[in-house]
């Protein structure tokens, strides 16, 4: 179960990856705010702002199996981790903890892989997951 879970995730870290391959490389310094807790701050308030990814927030939290798997990320402060693997990391045991049992299940597919996705494309500073995690 969380093999085939982290092999998705695998997965979808090596699609990023040659997303960013082929993006253009810019030389201009970025700055991320940190806490002391080594964490990336603002990820999930950038992603509950309207124009970015609140409304799939919204379906995840209204579907019963995506809910507790998204309280427990939120808990968890899983999207202000620093590093894509370590975000994931950290999910894994809450969708493991919500019943997911495979990484092919809608709550995986639909909501988690997308709000990464849309993370990507709307608060890609914020949420460190831009080229190499430094900029947009």
């Amino acid at each position: 179960m969380r093999r085939a879970l982290l092999l998705f995730m695998m997965l979808a870290v090596l699609v990023a990856g040659l997303r960013l391959l082929s993006a253009c490389l810019s030389v201009e310094q970025v700055i991320v705010e940190k806490d002391g807790s080594g964490r990336s701050v603002g990820c999930l308030l950038c992603l509950e702002k309207p124009e970015a990814c609140s409304g799939l927030i919204e379906q995840c939290k209204a579907d019963p199996r995506c809910k507790p798997a998204f309280a427990c990320i939120e808990r968890e402060a899983c999207f202000d981790l620093l590093t894509l693997d370590d975000k994931i990391n950290c999910g894994l045991p809450c969708a493991a903890d919500a019943g997911i049992q495979s990484a092919t299940d809608p709550v995986i597919t639909t909501y988690l892989v997308g709000l990464v996705a849309c993370g990507q494309q709307k608060c890609a500073t914020e949420c460190n997951l831009s080229e190499g995690g430094v900029g947009p």
